[in-house]
């Protein structure tokens, strides 16, 4: 590889490892070096940012500029709910949802319904075993103009507890304690059209099914799942699904579980206070 290869896979691994844009991270640094340098001052749209790269192939010390910019004002998921009324009522318990809700400050699915035509999907693992340990939840809203989406890390704080998180906000849920969110930043988001039709393909708006036996595992992640299409609320829930393969229903369930934890995993964790 000649010199001026060898600097941009530099670049490239640097980029690749510290930023958190889920197209660099996990590519290998030889494919992306074929990316970058075959069209080095072509501006490249990589998650929502622009990415320029220069090259200036001095005989002593080559050196690549690289300029980036993203797109900040990117609107927040806005639907617009009406009430239905009385509020469905809560069968099962879906304690995460409701306060990953609270916290950000939107109605419960429960409470809403949606012009006809749209609808929301609502995505959570179990609280964490250890106290103050974040979980992922993921949101998505198709409208008519296409799905929209985000992802969001909570957690539950006490008043004598340090603070290990930065939090997007947090609501109170009991006297000294809150429930509080981190909302992934939109250029660290996935490309929600994808997600979508990957959730859609995964049964995500009809699983129904059970997936559990008499077992009820503690401490192995569960999967909360709340859908809204138009007026018609629904939902879902399966138990430790890594560990329900038998049937093809768990396996179905199994299947939309580890697809959201992966989209969950790739955003990485909320930042430390």
């Amino acid at each position: 590889m000649d010199l001026r290869g060898r600097w941009v896979r530099r670049l490239v691994r640097h980029v690749r490892d510290a930023w958190p844009l889920p197209a660099l991270r996990g590519a290998v640094p030889g494919d992306m070096v074929s990316l970058v340098s075959s069209r080095l001052t072509a501006p490249r749209l990589v998650s929502g940012c622009r990415l320029t790269i220069t090259p200036s192939l001095h005989a002593l010390a080559p050196l690549v500029l690289m300029t980036v910019g993203c797109r900040t004002a990117r609107p927040a998921i806005a639907p617009q709910y009406a009430s239905r009324g009385e509020a469905v009522s809560a069968p099962r318990d879906d304690r995460p949802l409701w306060d990953v809700a609270l916290a950000q400050g939107i109605p419960s699915l429960r409470s809403v319904q949606l012009a006809a035509g749209e609808r929301e999907l609502r995505i959570a693992d179990s609280y964490s075993m250890v106290a103050g340990w974040p979980s992922g939840a993921l949101r998505i809203v198709e409208a008519r103009d296409g799905p929209s989406g985000e992802i969001t890390f909570f957690w539950v704080e006490s008043a004598n507890w340090p603070r290990k998180y930065r939090a997007t906000r947090c609501a109170p849920r009991a006297p000294s304690v809150s429930v509080c969110v981190y909302v992934v930043p939109a250029a660290a988001a996935p490309d929600w059209r994808e997600v979508a039709a990957h959730l859609d393909s995964l049964d995500a708006w009809t699983i129904s099914e059970r997936c559990e036996d008499n077992r009820m595992i503690d401490d192995a992640g569960d999967l909360h799942l709340q859908r809204l299409d138009g007026r018609r609320f629904e939902e879902y829930r399966c138990n430790a699904p890594h560990y329900r393969r038998e049937t093809a229903a768990a396996a179905r369930a199994a299947a939309l579980y580890e697809y959201f934890k992966a989209i969950v995993g790739r955003a990485g964790s909320p930042p430390r206070a």
